[in-house]
């Protein structure tokens, strides 16, 4: 009988369209940028292949990653919208249009997004479209990109630029594992080894298989974009990146890989071995390897735990060219007492960036930071077990001035 459809009055609840989400164009705020979309998904979106491994789901043909649930809602449609004489134009989309990670240039001039018009087959690989917001125009480049770990293409500083992760490995040269394996799965404590507590995670690795699947399918290529022409150059060998950002001079690309021989399978993809490194995008640009950590299959239980060592790397916004990042002073631990008190410490770390500077410590766990033209720091720290979060002002010396302490957890004080 096929399915079944119901009477049309609850079929129109079902189907009535959302209000669209809004973005307003940043710097100028001239334009707000309309996106329609359905909170119901298609049975063919529900049908498509999905490969779970490492943690992850993600649909073999997109490249993209589902949700914790289901595969990822999309828009349908999008339109621009001028702020001071209200008219609003449809922006020509091809039918069917699948669009996800919208994302503004730094200067407001354009806005990347990626399309695709099917869940499986060639229209189902997502290709990079730009918005000149001035005119509404688009531009379609031949850029196909993978989403199985993260973001699929970051601006540079210049606006005229793409950082993509273009996929190595498709569906359709994909290791076909063997139906009788070659060996017995075989799991081996290393000598030395401690007792430690592991939580049950869904879709890990099991086998050599699975593994080399994974490889396939997260493997990228950096690659550097014209969104005026199309123009490329390649970034780097290719690799299991995750995470890529310019330095806010665009001389230096801040990279975060994980290590192909370092997996596991006890923990998801974000407990494998990691290298941080910074690759040139200028002829001043730095090349360095700021990180090579292995697997973190024991780390102590607890919501105020982390990985032991440095982590966090990050651009700070108001210098050019200027690392930051944490180190936690109690090993992870939330149940080791550090000495003096303190958690963590905040470094900086500057070209050639060998001889890292330690700004200041925080009592409990650092969360983020943001950063003023003057070199002032204002910082989030929060200890989990007592749910208070702190912020403080941090002085360029490293002179810390607490500004407020609060209950997150308590919405009715909450400051706001």
């Amino acid at each position: 009988q096929g399915f079944k459809q119901p009477p049309p009055e609850i079929a129109s609840l079902a189907d009535a369209k959302p209000v669209p989400a809004v973005s307003i164009q940043p710097r100028t705020n001239s334009k707000v940028l309309h996106m329609e979309y359905s909170t119901m998904l298609s049975l063919e979106d529900m049908s498509a292949p999905v490969l779970r491994l490492a943690g992850i789901r993600f649909n073999p043909f997109t490249l993209l990653k589902h949700g914790p649930h289901s595969p990822e809602l999309y828009y349908t449609a999008l339109a621009l919208q001028d702020v001071k004489s209200g008219e609003k134009h449809a922006i020509p989309l091809p039918e069917n249009a699948r669009i996800n990670h919208i994302s503004w240039s730094p200067d407001g001039s354009r806005v990347a997004f990626t399309v695709r018009t099917a869940e499986i087959g060639a229209d189902a690989v997502p290709k990079i479209h730009i918005l000149d917001a001035s005119t509404g125009s688009v531009t379609k480049l031949e850029q196909p990109v993978n989403a199985v770990l993260g973001a699929p293409f970051t601006w540079l500083p210049c606006s005229s630029k793409l950082i993509v992760r273009r996929p190595i490995g498709t569906h359709a040269d994909a290791p076909s594992g063997d139906a009788v394996p070659s060996s017995p799965s075989m799991q081996e404590a290393a000598g030395g080894g401690q007792k430690a507590a592991v939580r049950p995670y869904p879709n890990l690795l099991t086998s050599a298989e699975d593994a080399a699947a994974f490889r396939h399918y997260a493997t990228v290529q950096l690659v550097e974009v014209s969104v005026a022409d199309g123009g490329e150059r390649l970034i780097g060998p290719p690799c299991l990146n995750y995470h890529a950002t310019a330095s806010p001079d665009g001389s230096t690309l801040l990279t975060h890989s994980l290590r192909p021989d370092h997996l596991s399978y006890a923990v998801p993809w974000s407990r494998f071995g990691r290298q941080v490194e910074l690759l040139p995008l200028a002829p001043d640009g730095a090349a360095a390897t700021l990180q090579v950590a292995p697997v973190v299959e024991a780390m102590p239980i607890g919501h105020d735990a982390c990985r032991a060592g440095p982590r966090q790397y990050a651009w700070r916004p108001d210098q050019p060219a200027m690392i930051t990042y944490v180190e936690a002073l109690d090993g992870g631990d939330p149940k080791v007492k550090p000495a003096e008190g303190k958690r963590d410490k905040l470094m900086l770390l500057s070209a050639p960036y060998t001889c890292p500077h330690e700004l200041c410590r925080t009592a409990t766990r650092y969360q983020h930071a943001r950063w003023t033209a003057g070199g002032t720091a204002v910082v989030w720290e929060r200890w989990y077990k007592v749910r208070t979060t702190i912020i403080s002002k941090v002085a360029p010396g490293g002179t810390m001035e607490q500004l407020m302490t609060y209950d997150f957890s308590d919405g009715y004080n909450h400051p706001g």
